[in-house]
């Protein structure tokens, strides 16, 4: 499985020492770039770098340095194949194959960008596009990261689902995960509501659905659900394909206007 971050920024670089373990973050958050550390008498071997990208976990690039580099200016990621330079506040589609990680002066190599990519960023929710919904989906206030994604529905019927859903251009690769994970918000706790569910489509004969729970209103969640074990599945859930996901909530006899809040959907 290729893992990619949907759409992030570069936000910090860590040089980590392999023998003590101790860690330095190396750039100022939110410069342009990104300054390296001087250092001389360590040999270059003992360290890897570690990166971190904003709305996710930090991910523990095992990249030993290799150069014999005393000092570098700045540490920027490099796609291989359009040669562009990113460092910090510069947003990309990452797909962990196509980088590596340069220092800009003379653009020497010091390592591609390996090791696992954990968790898989299903969507960071900073943006809306290939969100739809029966009401109003637009970005707010996040959890994580810079926005996440409200779906409105003002005055709402009685005994009626509404949905978000998220189709992204190409289906989703879960089959490595074995959970599903985000943040969710509600203006109503779900006992307001019949149900509230997560729903996982292959096509509209193969999905399966996991039952929310959501104790108290305007309250953030952090929900997980074994992809394996939904609730119900109707057909065949195919992980490897998963072409939409939808967060559906059927109203009771209640018409209070529904908000809901999605937040750093990832896969693990």
């Amino acid at each position: 499985m290729t893992y990619y971050i949907n759409t992030v920024s570069l936000t910090d670089v860590y040089l980590r020492d392999r023998n003590t373990s101790d860690s330095w973050e190396i750039n100022s958050k939110g410069a342009a770039r990104i300054p390296f550390i001087e250092r001389t008498a360590q040999s270059p071997t003992n360290f890897d770098i570690e990166l971190k990208f904003l709305g996710a976990e930090r991910y523990n690039v095992a990249t030993s340095i290799t150069a014999e580099i005393e000092q570098c200016n700045e540490i920027l990621l490099r796609n291989d194949n359009s040669k562009k330079l990113y460092g910090t506040n510069e947003w990309l589609w990452l797909k962990q194959s196509d980088f590596s990680i340069v220092e800009e002066e003379g653009h020497r190599l010091i390592g591609k960008l390996s090791g696992q990519i954990d968790p898989y960023m299903v969507h960071s929710c900073d943006f809306s596009t290939n969100w739809t919904g029966n009401g109003t989906v637009s970005t707010t206030t996040p959890h994580n990261g810079k926005q996440c994604i409200k779906h409105t529905v003002t005055g709402p019927s009685g005994s009626t689902a509404y949905e978000l859903t998220y189709s992204p251009a190409s289906a989703l690769d879960l089959s490595d995960c074995t959970m599903i994970r985000f943040w969710l918000k509600s203006a109503k706790a779900s006992s307001y509501y019949t149900s509230v569910r997560l729903f996982a489509l292959t096509d509209v004969s193969n999905y399966g659905y996991w039952n929310i729970t959501i104790t108290a209103a305007d309250t953030w969640y952090y929900k997980t659900y074994e992809l394996a074990s939904p609730d119900s599945e109707t057909g065949t859930l195919d992980l490897s394909s998963v072409a939409t996901l939808k967060w559906r909530v059927t109203t009771s006899s209640g018409t209070d206007d529904i908000e809901l809040y999605v937040d750093a959907i990832t896969g693990q």
